[in-house]
This record gives structure tokens, C-alpha cells and sequence, in this order.
């Protein structure tokens, strides 16, 4: 994702006080993974969760506490979200993120590393009292593709930027520069690497090596691929998650079923379907009626629903595969997929079109990814936890459209906005968030 300076200076939000310890009491509670009978008292002490007792009578009349207390009657305390496929170009869309109850976000494609730090650093929790509380940071930074691919057409890279594979090669011997090039990326803070599988694109001989020699290293790859053939090379090459499914046809059971058994390594794959992207595109199509545009919307969505249910049978069936929620969210005029609210819209359809219920839903953007990618303590609501909270109104293990309702939103504890009856309110803009 090429970045672009903003047009005018960002006014960052003003986060509440930081509270080392308090008490959301009488909430109803869904940790991750089921919804947990009753409400529920929930201690939060120095960013983790240190007590959860079920709510009695005395709850909600016992005011004279010496302890902040956050009233959750008629609210549901959810771990905070994660979305596994988002693209970063600036600050304002940190605080677009976090709002929506986003406390996690990984990035697939952030560039020049400079601007990857600054995001990184823009994300770290401020000892300050009201600094601006962010979403925990992962990125991919430069990703791989070559300069006949789609996405060098598409998108302003330079001629000689080290994304091009091809044109960085010494042309003799691919392995070594496969591996140089995988060192690069680790060396500039990539902590996973992403292919572009495009076709035309890198060849199954880029893909392979580059997937071997991110194992090598100890990261984990990550392949966009939205075609069947794409999807078919990351396969083959051993790709750890696909991102994006298929806008050309349906994936088979087979190709499913086989996922997470190619590439000589037995563990569990992931696939991050971005139904939110694929309706994005479909949707901007220059030059047509409403009435074709409409028309190639269904036809996409019917193509992605039909991939993402193969997917979700494997996964369900204990076949080595998981769906982790992602949005692609962008700021790109051709696909623009907006950063947070996008990722209720994605869990929407996953239920609404997909064929998952609710509460799989919520499983798909707290607990499932966070065990995958390996987030200690995130993800779930157990005492012991990081402290990574989302309050909202309303039950949405029966409505997922009730995240919605944001209350609170809290990230190791700090709160971004609401939790203590304080919103978010303008301040001077930090100037070391500003890009060049």
C-alpha cells in the first residue's frame, strides 16, 4: 500500500485518565469463545484482568466503592477485537480502528519502513496520562510481488522500489536472492512475509522459496491470492494463510480439505477471506449501470460465500484450517473498505451469507486469532488476561451488528474512549505523528 500524505494536520483524540485498577460490574460476558452464564463483576488491575465473580444483588447499589466502576447493565464485555488484514497509511486511521473496538490489527503491506516505524511507534502505550490510546501494531512491511503483476499495474510503486522481485534479481541464482531478500524485510521490523500471488506474478519457484525461507527464519507467510490459480500456488508452496478467496469461481472441498497439508509441515493454516473487500470491488465497476454493477455484486458475493462455506466446513470438520476475520480496510479510491466499522460488516456477512452462526462469528475476530497468530493473553476475557476489552449494548452473540454499540473500548487497560464516562475530545496534533 503506497502511502500518501494527508491533505490537512490530524487533531489525535485525547484518551481518558489512565485507571490502574476498576470494576466493570452486573456485565454479560462473552470470553472468546462461548457466552458465560449470569453477569458478571470484572476486575481490571494494571492492564490485566484480575477477578471476574458473578454480579450479586449488591452490584449495582454498592456506589461507594473506593474503586472505579464502570456500570455494564444491559452490556456485553467482549475481548477486544482483531482484524488479520488491514492496510496503514496514517494515524487518523489508528483512531477510526480502536473506536470501532479494534485493539489488534495486522497489516499486510506498509511502506517505505520508515513509515511502518512511525505507525509502530504511534501505537506504543504512552506512560502520559490522556495519550492517545492505539491498536496493538503487527505489519508485513514490503511485500513480494514482480513488475508484471496486477498489483504493480494497479498500484504506484517505483520502477526500482526492492518490492520487484524480478528486477532485483541477479538473474543467476533465485534461491540466494529469494533469502537476501527475506533478510531485508526481517531486518527492516517485518514480523511476517507477505506474496502477492498474482498471476502474472512471482513464480511457483518465488512463492515456494520465499515461504521455506520465512520458515527458516521463523515467520510465518502470508499470500494474497484471489484467484483459483493463485490460491492454488500458495497451496502448493505451503503458504501459511491465504488472504482474499477466489473472484473467479468456487474453491472445491478438495482444495480445501488439503489446505493445511501442502508444503511438508503439519499445522494449522488460516484463511482470511475479506468478503468486506470483495464486495468493494465488485461494487466499483467505472462505466456500467446500476443495474450491471448490482448484478456483478451478487455474482461475486455468490462466488465468495460459496468459497468461504467450503472453507468453514473444513474448519469445522477439525481438517487443519481456521478463518481468521480481516477486512483489507484501505483508503485506495478504487477499493476503499473503511478502517474499523468495516469489520462488523465483514462479520455480518460471514453470518448472513457464509452460514455462521454468531457466536462463531465473534470467535473468528477474538479468540481464533489470537491463538493462531500466537497473542499471549489476548483474545479471550479469564483472569490473567491482557486487559484488551470492548463493551458494547445489546447481545451480539445473537446480533453481531450490536458491536455497533460501542460503551467502552480499553487496551491493556487504558482506555480509548467511554468505559469512564469520558469521550474523546480534540487536542494538539503530535508532530512526530506527522509523514513526510
Amino acid at each position: 500500500m503506497a502511502p500518501s500524505p494527508p491533505t490537512e494536520t490530524y487533531i489525535a483524540p485525547v484518551s481518558p485518565p489512565y485507571q490502574p485498577k476498576f470494576i466493570i460490574i452486573n456485565v454479560r460476558v462473552f470470553n472468546g469463545r462461548d457466552v458465560l452464564p449470569g453477569p458478571y463483576d470484572v476486575t481490571i488491575s494494571h492492564g490485566v484482568i484480575s477477578s471476574m465473580v458473578v454480579s450479586t444483588e449488591s452490584s449495582s447499589s454498592d456506589t461507594g466503592s473506593p474503586i472505579p466502576t464502570v456500570d455494564g447493565t444491559n452490556k456485553t464485555l467482549l475481548p477486544g477485537l482483531i482484524d488479520s488484514h488491514v492496510h496503514i497509511t496514517h494515524s487518523s486511521q489508528l483512531d477510526m480502528l480502536i473506536s470501532s473496538g479494534i485493539t489488534t490489527i495486522f497489516d499486510m503491506g506498509c511502506f517505505p519502513p520508515a513509515l511502518v516505524s512511525s505507525i509502530r511507534e504511534a501505537c506504543v502505550l504512552s506512560d502520559e496520562p490522556t495519550a492517545p490510546v492505539r491498536p496493538e501494531f503487527h505489519s508485513a512491511g514490503m511485500p513480494a510481488t514482480t513488475s508484471d503483476s496486477n498489483h504493480a499495474k494497479m498500484l504506484p510503486f517505483p520502477s526500482e522500489s526492492p518490492i520487484f522481485l524480478d528486477r532485483n534479481s541477479p538473474g543467476k541464482d533465485v534461491r540466494t536472492h529469494v533469502k537476501r531478500w527475506v533478510q531485508n524485510r526481517i531486518e527492516e521490523g517485518s514480523e511476517y512475509i507477505k506474496i502477492i500471488a498474482d498471476v502474472p506474478g512471482p513464480t511457483q519457484e518465488m512463492i515456494h522459496l520465499l515461504v521455506q525461507e520465512a520458515r527458516n527464519q521463523g515467520k510465518k507467510s502470508v499470500a494474497h491470492a484471489a484467484s483459483l490459480e493463485a490460491w492454488k500456488m500458495a497451496q502448493d508452496a505451503g503458504v501459511d494463510l491465504i488472504t482474499h478467496v477466489p473472484f473467479d469461481g468456487i474453491l472445491s472441498e478438495q482444495a480445501t480439505e488439503s489446505l493445511a497439508n501442502h508444503g511438508g509441515v503439519e499445522k494449522v493454516k488460516a484463511a482470511v477471506p475479506t468478503l468486506t473487500m470483495s464486495k468493494a470491488i465488485a461494487q466499483f465497476q467505472r462505466g456500467t449501470s446500476q443495474g450491471e454493477r448490482d448484478g456483478l455484486v451478487n455474482m461475486v458475493m455468490e462466488l465468495s460465500f460459496g468459497s468461504v462455506k467450503e472453507v468453514h466446513k473444513a474448519e469445522r470438520n477439525g481438517q487443519g484450517v481456521v478463518v481468521l476475520a480481516g477486512t483489507d480496510a484501505n483508503d485506495l479510491p478504487f477499493s476503499k473498505v473503511k478502517h474499523g466499522e468495516s469489520l462488523i460488516e465483514e462479520l455480518e456477512l460471514l453470518v448472513n451469507g457464509a452460514g455462521y452462526s454468531p457466536v462463531e462469528a465473534l470467535r473468528v475476530a477474538t479468540s481464533v486469532p489470537a491463538t493462531w497468530w500466537g497473542l499471549g493473553g489476548k483474545g479471550v476475557i479469564e483472569v490473567g488476561a491482557k486487559a484488551d476489552l470492548l463493551l458494547v449494548g445489546g447481545q451480539p452473540w445473537d446480533d453481531v451488528g450490536a458491536l455497533r454499540n460501542v460503551v467502552g473500548v480499553w487496551r491493556e487497560g487504558r482506555a480509548s474512549f467511554g468505559g469512564l464516562g469520558v469521550m474523546l475530545v480534540a487536542s494538539t496534533f503530535d508532530q512526530s505523528e506527522k509523514r513526510e
